[in-house]
């Protein structure tokens, strides 16, 4: 039950933080706390839970927001399976890890997002120069081991 709860609350929280100050965040600097939270959660639980988290926070996020309706469920989803069966090998303690395999997360997120958009024939996130989403993975990055270590704290 407990178990059941801190996930519930991890969501909530989540979807919050996310929606409310990175979506609204003219800047884009903001780091993605949801990438964060699913490769957390692969490292830990394993690729059905963070597949599941991923698919409910992109549906979350879809449903209110102006983007291509399903974009980031089944980004999120596709993230939380990869990184779920590759990262149960994985040390989650060391923090070049951490940071390396997020890294790698938001290139992954990144490449299929602007694919999404570019056969819809969006131009909406391909207009942001290059030098803005090096800054926001690098960001992304940065809050990693901050991130990691207070879902390690909550359990």
């Amino acid at each position: 039950m407990r178990q059941i709860l801190s996930q519930c609350l991890t969501y909530i929280c989540c979807c919050l933080i996310q929606f409310c100050l990175g979506e609204y965040n003219t800047s884009k600097y903001f780091p993605n706390i949801a990438l964060i939270v699913i490769i957390y959660i692969a490292f830990t639980k394993g690729a059905l839970h963070a597949e599941l988290f991923g698919f409910f926070f992109g549906i979350t996020i879809d449903s209110l927001s102006i983007d291509i309706f399903g974009s980031k469920a089944i980004t999120l989803t596709i993230i939380g399976y990869i990184f779920g069966k590759i990262l149960i090998k994985f040390n989650k303690d060391q923090i070049i890890t951490q940071c390396t395999i997020v890294f790698l997360a938001s290139i992954l997120y990144l490449a299929i997002i602007h694919s999404m958009y570019y056969i819809s024939s969006s131009n909406r996130i391909l207009n942001y120069p290059y030098y803005v989403i090096l800054i926001a993975t690098i960001t992304t990055v940065a809050f990693t081991p901050i991130i990691f270590n207070i879902l390690k704290k909550l359990g």
